[in-house]
């Protein structure tokens, strides 16, 4: 009796395992991260129709599942510049995106000084369109993590201290005499 109950034991044991590996297996098919290639082709083939929202959604996701590949950035960019806005509120939406994925370009290619100019050129623009001076000060923020990123003596760090002094500028540009004087004192 005992060898009947072992045998019976190991088959049931066996097809047991069996089903787990093929569930297991199926669930790990379906499951899967895909990685950035299939969101890849997606946005290809959402680009070849025209479909731009599409594209920049799929680049973006591509991006999300490699964060460190700027390539991924740069046709997200590309995509969405080929969006024409519908209403005034979209496009400042579609501007704001711009703007972040321009700042994450500078974060994930901190080393690339050109980078860093397309940024802070952008933002210098929004400064002067808006006619803000949050906009100044914020250009001036952005140009003194730019000068952090780079080594002394870099030519890159002296384009970020022009930046940050044609912030200043404008923004003192635009104070009252009194508030100049509290500024100089």
């Amino acid at each position: 009796m005992p060898a009947r109950f072992d045998r019976k034991f190991i088959v049931i044991l066996s097809v047991s395992a069996v089903i787990a590996a093929v569930v297991i297996g199926a669930a790990l098919a379906v499951l899967q991260p895909w990685g950035p290639a299939r969101h890849l082709r997606r946005a290809e083939a959402a680009a070849a129709e025209g479909d731009w929202v599409r594209a920049c959604s799929f680049y973006g996701r591509a991006f999300g599942k490699e964060p460190g590949n700027i390539a991924y950035l740069d046709l997200t960019r590309d995509a969405l510049l080929e969006i024409v806005p519908q209403t005034s509120t979209e496009a400042m939406e579609r501007y704001q995106t711009l703007l972040a994925l321009l700042d994450r370009a500078t974060r994930v290619g901190s080393a690339n000084p050109e980078r860093w100019q397309a940024f802070l050129d952008e933002i210098a623009d929004r400064a002067v369109y808006a006619d803000e001076l949050g906009g100044w000060a914020f250009l001036a923020e952005q140009a003194g993590l730019m000068k952090d990123s780079f080594s002394p003596g870099d030519p890159a760090r002296a384009m970020a201290e022009e930046y940050a002094a044609f912030a200043m500028a404008q923004r003192g540009a635009s104070l009252r005499s009194d508030e100049r004087e509290v500024l100089l004192e």
